[in-house]
């Protein structure tokens, strides 16, 4: 079951175009209380003027596009009643945490939907709202369906390219275009896919060395110049895989398998 909690119309109260870390406090004690110390210990190593504030105080004087977001986030979960996850949707004004973000709320599975990030990132618009929502629901989805219960994080670059790559399977097919990416610019995709069998050597090596593959994932790092790489490579991967195994087989992957296959791309 899904259960959507909506805090537009709080800020809106709550904020005009400032914004105070103290009136935050007190917008998020009005839905989730819990949520605050989550989100203020998610950007402990942020330079909160330098790198949070802005993107708040852009979003609170765009109103126009606060209201498109929210118009577009509320059709989007009408339609989500078919998906089987067990989840609190919760849209609201976050301390750039992200756009989407999967955690646990007072013992709840919950995704969190930023409105700062998402209009930052100019993801308001309906398809693209859309595909964030389905991503984070398939995290949940692969989460709480698999029944391998060992979520291995020996190698923590493995799993990201793993999970992710489940993500962007379940997001695609719910869309129905598996070419379908939030990284809709500069020729992002022509990018990936031209250079596909060099960077999974990348990807690969960097496993091999023990090296960070950080720079592959989110939006303020970027490979090449090209930010969230390790989301293509997860896609391509988890759809080959797909066409050889059934749908638990690939919610129940270990990381083993996923090495072996990543290993593949390589030969």
């Amino acid at each position: 079951m899904i259960k959507i909690i909506d805090t537009y119309s709080l800020i809106l109260k709550h904020f005009d175009n400032d914004f105070t870390l103290e009136k935050w406090k007190n917008y998020v004690d009005g839905f989730k209380p819990s949520l605050k110390q989550l989100c203020i210990d998610d950007i402990i190593d942020y330079d909160f003027d330098l790198d949070v504030l802005p993107v708040i105080n852009n979003c609170l004087k765009n109103k126009n596009e606060m209201k498109i977001c929210h118009d577009n986030f509320l059709e989007i979960c009408s339609s989500l009643n078919d998906i089987d996850v067990d989840a609190e949707i919760i849209l609201y004004l976050g301390l750039c945490n992200g756009a989407g973000w999967v955690t646990k709320v007072d013992g709840i599975d919950s995704v969190l939907i930023g409105i700062e990030k998402v209009l930052e990132l100019n993801w308001q618009d309906l398809l693209s709202t859309r595909g964030l929502l389905l991503h984070e629901l398939g995290h949940l989805y692969h989460f709480q369906k698999r029944t391998n219960k060992s979520f291995e994080d020996d190698n923590q670059a493995l799993w990201q390219l793993y999970s992710e790559g489940m993500a962007m399977y379940f997001e695609q097919r719910y869309l129905n275009d598996e070419n379908y990416y939030h990284q809709k610019y500069d020729d992002w995709l022509n990018y990936c896919q031209t250079n596909q069998s060099r960077l999974f050597k990348e990807f690969f090596n960097r496993i091999e060395t023990n090296k960070s593959v950080q720079d592959f994932f989110g939006d303020w790092v970027s490979f090449e110049g090209f930010s969230d790489i390790g989301y293509y490579l997860g896609s391509i991967l988890i759809k080959d895989l797909s066409k050889k195994s059934n749908n638990q087989q690939l919610l129940d992957l270990d990381l083993k398998q996923i090495y072996e296959a990543l290993k593949s791309y390589t030969l």
